[in-house]
């Protein structure tokens, strides 16, 4: 289901969202997000928990490259876990192994500061 508003797009899947600010990312970004959550493991029914998938566009996350996902899994026990996606759909579990991912592929990064 997708529903566009002037520079915002949200994409919903049951208990997951994807904010995007154009209509190109969200197509791009939901093939991304569809082969995460292919690969997702079920969930036991006791852990509660909602799952938001952000990009760069998402204040916080504007260090991100197009194309990068932060899944941010809301707790009921109000803890927040973040996971972070490539395109392809690969897992890291924290910035620094993003970006040593990054550095391992020769990807150089000029910083606007």
């Amino acid at each position: 289901m997708v529903k566009t508003d002037v520079m915002m797009s949200l994409i919903a899947t049951e208990s997951t969202s994807i904010w995007s600010t154009t209509q190109r990312d969200c197509h791009r970004l939901a093939t991304t997000l569809a082969i995460i959550l292919s690969r997702r493991r079920a969930v036991s029914s006791s852990i509660r928990s909602k799952s938001i998938f952000l990009d760069n566009n998402y204040p916080n996350y504007s260090w991100l490259l197009p194309g990068w996902l932060v899944e941010e899994r809301h707790m009921d026990t109000g803890r927040i876990y973040k996971y972070f996606y490539d395109p392809a759909g690969s897992l890291y579990y924290s910035r620094a192994q993003v970006l040593n991912a990054w550095d391992q592929s020769g990807l150089v990064i000029l910083d606007d500061d």
